[in-house]
C-alpha cells in the first residue's frame, strides 16, 4: 500500500513490557492496495487504487483504539470504503471495522469463483457491506452481500468446487429487480484453536442454499407472508379435476410469489390415485346415466318409481338374460317386522341401492380415462396460474403423470415442483 507521508513514530522503552510504540498519524494519499477475503461464500479479491485516508494517532500502551478511514476506487466505476477502530495492541483485543465495496464488476472474480463454484461469471455486479467486531477474542461479524444481474457462465472442473445446485439457488434468490440479497452472520471465539472464519461462513452459506433448494416453496411462501408446509400441494376431490376455492386461493398466492422470482419456472405433473379416482369416476358416470334416465321419463311418474324403472333397465342392459327376481328376493322382508307371519314386501330402498352398486362395480374405467383425469388436473392448475396473466405461460410446464395415495383428509394431492427457466 502506497503512503503519501512518512508516519511519525516514537519508540519508548517500557521496563518489563518491551517497546511502546507511539504513532502520531498515518496518511495515505493516492495509494493502492490488494484486498482479499476468501472466507466469503463468493471468494472476493480486488485491487484498490486512488486510495486515500488515514490511521489516527495511537500508543500501544493505551487502551484507546486507533481510528481508521480509507476510501479508494475499484476498477473504473467501483468504490471501496474502510473505516472503524482497532486496538493498538492488535485486533484480537479490539476491532470494529466496516468495509463497503460497491459496484464491483463480477466477471473480474471468475478466477476465484471457478475454484469455489466450478463456474465463471458472465455478468453481474457486487456490493459488500462487511462489519467485524472483536472484543477480547469474541467475534461478531455481519456479511451483507448484494449481487445484481448475476449470470453464471461456463462450468470449469475444479477439485475444490462445491457441489451445490447454484443455478436453481440463483433463480430462487434473484428478485424481480435482479438483485440477490444475502445476510450471513458470523459468531466465534478467536481464542479457540479450532475456529476458522472461512469454514463458519461457508457452512452458513451451504445451509442457506441447501435449505432453499430442498424447501423452495417454503421460501416462496415467506416472500408473501405465508408460513405453510403444503404450499406446494394442490388437492383434488377423487375423480374430479375442478379446483376448489381454497386451492384457487393458494394458486393465487403462489402466482404472487412467483412474480417476485421471475427466473423460476413451475413444473405441474398430472396425478391420479388409481383406486379412489377409478371408484369416483365409475360412480359419477352411473349417476349421470341414472339421472338422465329419470329426467327422460318426465315428472308424471313418482320419482321412486322412475328411479326403479331406470335402474332395472340399466341392470338388464349390463346383464342381458339375467333375471332380477333372485336379487329382489334378497330384499324381501316382513311387512310388520314384529310379526314373522305378516306378508313379505320389497325393501325398495335397499334393492335400488344394490342395483346401483352393481352397476358401479361393473362400470369400466380404462388407463386412458385415468391419464385424461391426470392431464386435466395439471391443465386446471396451469390455467389458474396463467389465465389472468399473473404468470407467463412459458413459466408453467406440464410434467409427467404420477401416482399418489389419498391424504388423511381423503383428497388426491398433486405436488408442484420448481424449475429454473432455461433449464439448469
Amino acid at each position: 500500500m502506497g503512503a503519501g507521508r512518512e508516519p511519525e513514530v516514537e519508540r519508548e522503552t517500557n521496563a518489563g513490557a518491551g517497546y511502546t510504540v507511539s504513532l502520531g498519524r498515518l496518511l495515505v494519499e493516492d495509494g493502492a492496495s490488494d484486498f482479499t477475503d476468501l472466507s466469503l461464500p463468493l471468494p472476493f479479491a480486488t485491487n484498490i487504487s486512488a486510495l486515500n485516508g488515514e490511521l489516527s494517532a495511537f500508543v500501544t500502551s493505551s487502551a484507546e483504539p486507533a481510528q481508521l478511514m480509507l476510501e479508494g476506487q475499484i476498477e473504473e466505476f467501483g468504490l471501496a470504503q474502510i473505516e472503524g477502530s482497532i486496538h493498538p495492541q492488535g485486533p484480537d483485543e479490539f476491532l470494529d471495522v466496516e468495509m463497503l465495496f460497491r459496484n464491483v464488476a463480477m466477471p473480474d472474480l471468475s478466477p476465484y469463483t471457478a475454484r469455489f463454484a466450478g463456474r465463471t461469471i458472465d455478468d453481474g455486479s457486487l456490493e459488500l457491506n462487511l462489519r467485524y467486531l472483536i472484543e477480547a477474542g469474541a467475534l461478531t461479524g455481519e456479511n451483507d452481500i448484494v449481487i445484481s444481474d448475476l449470470a453464471l457462465g461456463e462450468r470449469i472442473e475444479h477439485p475444490d468446487a462445491t457441489d451445490l445446485p447454484l443455478d436453481l439457488a440463483v433463480a430462487l434468490l434473484t428478485g424481480a429487480d435482479g438483485r440477490i440479497d444475502l445476510d450471513l452472520p458470523v459468531r466465534g471465539d478467536l481464542n479457540d484453536p479450532q475456529f476458522r472464519i472461512g469454514s463458519i461462513v461457508m457452512t452458513a452459506f451451504g445451509n442457506l442454499i441447501t435449505g432453499l433448494v430442498t424447501s423452495p416453496f417454503r421460501m416462496l411462501g415467506r416472500l408473501i407472508g405465508v408460513e405453510s408446509e403444503d404450499f406446494d400441494q394442490i388437492e383434488f376431490e377423487p375423480g374430479d379435476a375442478n379446483l376448489t376455492p381454497p386451492e384457487v386461493e393458494k394458486l393465487s398466492l403462489l402466482a404472487e410469489a412467483l412474480a417476485q422470482r421471475p427466473n423460476l419456472g413451475l413444473i405441474v405433473p398430472g396425478v391420479v390415485a388409481e383406486e379412489a379416482d377409478s371408484a369416483a369416476i365409475k360412480a359419477e358416470r352411473v349417476d349421470a346415466r341414472i339421472n338422465a334416465g329419470i329426467d327422460a321419463l318426465g315428472a308424471e311418474v313418482a320419482l321412486l318409481a322412475r328411479r326403479r324403472q331406470v335402474l332395472e333397465s340399466l341392470y338388464a342392459q349390463a346383464n342381458p338374460g339375467q333375471p332380477l327376481d333372485p336379487l329382489r328376493a334378497e330384499f324381501m322382508q316382513p311387512q310388520n317386522p314384529t310379526n314373522e307371519q305378516s306378508p313379505l314386501v320389497l325393501d325398495e330402498t335397499a334393492y335400488l341401492a344394490a342395483l346401483a352398486e352393481q352397476l358401479v362395480e361393473a362400470e369400466p374405467v380404462s388407463e386412458a380415462d385415468l391419464q385424461a383425469l391426470a392431464g386435466a388436473r395439471a391443465r386446471a392448475i396451469r390455467e389458474a396460474l396463467t389465465g389472468d396473466g399473473a404468470v407467463a405461460p412459458d413459466r408453467v410446464e406440464l410434467g409427467e403423470h404420477t401416482s399418489a395415495a389419498l391424504n388423511d383428509a381423503g383428497w388426491v394431492p398433486l405436488r408442484l415442483d420448481i424449475g429454473r427457466l432455461g433449464g439448469g
